[in-house]
């Protein structure tokens, strides 16, 4: 063998070996399958997944494991022709037939090769699912509140102090519709100017909130009918702001704040 020969094979040795170390790092599972859907190559990330999915934790063929729980997947699979992009961020749930009887959530991309095999990647999302599911449900038990509240006018305020939502009950309160209502600044309806309004914002994001009387404001820790709440993310960021008050606003309280 010639030196350029060994110096190629050196290169294409390497190439593997940091091919191999890509598939035992990288954090989603990879598979190779022929169009029997049979496993030519599996990482470590597939058999994690897996594992619990066959008594012996070895799957072999891929359509037979998801014949049963992702059979649209496989369908697609069998009837494409030609060669690219199968699908793309498919999503699936799939039930572990043995171990912890618990959902998986993957989101799967398979590409065809031009020599008819198949190439997939699946990114386990089950976490994000579930956080998006609840965050999902928390947020429809919140609307379902936010809309039968008769007693008090809900406001959400951006970060400046503008409504982006409200209840009912402000409707009832203000005889305003929606479109009125929305982009308004909240010191418009508690005869305050827009100066005042914003210093009231500059206290929540001081102490969280405050509470305050129409006229009067009130620092916070003192009773009042209204009360003004910050919103933050996790990094301290200001979202916006809630605004709940038993006040009954009137057209009259409105004219003089605008």
């Amino acid at each position: 063998m010639s030196t350029e020969e060994n110096g190629q094979l050196s290169e294409l040795e390497q190439a593997l070996e940091r091919l191999t170390e890509f598939l035992y790092v990288v954090p989603i599972a990879l598979l190779r399958f022929d169009e029997q859907g049979q496993v030519l190559m599996a990482n470590p990330g597939f058999t994690q997944i897996f594992n619990t999915f066959t008594e012996t934790g070895m799957v072999t063929n891929i359509f037979d494991l998801l014949e049963s729980q992702a059979s649209d997947l496989i369908v697609k699979i069998k009837a494409f022709e030609g060669h690219g992009t199968v699908c793309d961020n498919e999503r699936i749930h799939l039930q572990q037939p043995f171990g912890p009887k618990e959902e998986i959530v993957l989101d799967v991309r398979v590409m065809k090769e031009h020599n008819g095999n198949f190439v997939a990647s699946l990114n386990n999302v089950t976490e994000q699912y579930k956080i998006s599911r609840k965050n999902m449900i928390n947020d429809q038990r919140l609307t379902a509140i936010f809309k039968h509240i008769d007693d008090y006018g809900i406001f959400s305020l951006d970060e400046h102090g503008y409504i982006n939502h409200w209840n009912n009950s402000v409707r009832n309160f203000t005889h305003l519709t929606e479109s009125q209502v929305l982009g308004m600044h909240f010191s418009s309806f508690f005869d305050l100017t827009k100066t005042e309004g914003k210093s009231l914002l500059d206290i929540a994001k001081r102490s969280g909130w405050v509470a305050f009387n129409n006229p009067n404001n009130y620092p916070a820790n003192q009773e009042g009918d209204t009360v003004l709440s910050l919103i933050k993310n996790e990094f301290g960021q200001v979202l916006g702001f809630t605004v709940i008050s038993r006040h009954h606003f009137g057209k009259e309280s409105i004219s003089a704040a605008g």
